[in-house]
């Protein structure tokens, strides 16, 4: 099923149908459950991957609007089978839940095969001296970054001195505001 599919079977649902799977779209979007073949059966003979086609169809109907910064005419134009009103249903549930959508539309962006990071711990060490310096009193900060990739989890161990760690604080500072750029101009 293709997005122009999708587009036909929304415009055979009533605004508060629409409305209903909407929400449910983005309940799934967001780890809730999400909507049921079972509702939808008496108005179609969809198949299990069918649906699964439809909802994955409508979550990216939900990214794109936010992505693109769309507002009712643009989503009418972006979307020219629905009606008006139900373009306006559209505008209105992204718009409700896009706080919920956003950090979802993100998570799914990274895919399932690269890292992610779940969890961090970190130490303060001070190094008093080694084997080559005798008295080096150094602070190194000890950090563990916990890392999800698919099903697998693994950790990685760093130990940063002054410079390092001011190096990495300046790359995430940079990749945020990168991030928070990308998302303020779409």
């Amino acid at each position: 099923m293709g997005p122009e599919e999708t587009q036909k079977f929304l415009f055979t649902l009533s605004d508060d149908e629409l409305k209903e799977f909407l929400y449910s779209c983005i309940d799934e979007l967001s780890g809730k459950k999400g909507p049921a073949l079972l509702n939808l059966q008496s108005r179609s003979q969809y198949s299990k991957n069918d649906f699964k086609e439809l909802v994955t169809n409508v979550c990216k109907m939900c990214y794109d609007c936010i992505a693109l910064n769309l507002d009712l005419d643009k989503v009418k134009e972006k979307y020219p089978i629905l009606s008006l009103s139900q373009c306006n249903v559209l505008n209105l549930c992204i718009t409700n839940r896009k706080s919920e959508i956003i950090p979802n539309a993100n998570l799914n962006r990274v895919g399932k095969t690269e890292n992610l990071l779940k969890d961090y711990d970190w130490k303060l060490k001070w190094v008093i001296g080694s084997s080559t310096f005798s008295a080096l009193h150094e602070p190194l900060l000890a950090l563990d970054l916990h890392l999800e990739s698919g099903k697998e989890n693994t950790a990685m161990n760093l130990e940063l001195d002054k410079t390092e760690l001011k190096h990495l604080i300046e790359a995430l500072e940079k990749a945020q505001q990168s991030m928070c750029s990308h998302l303020n101009s779409a």
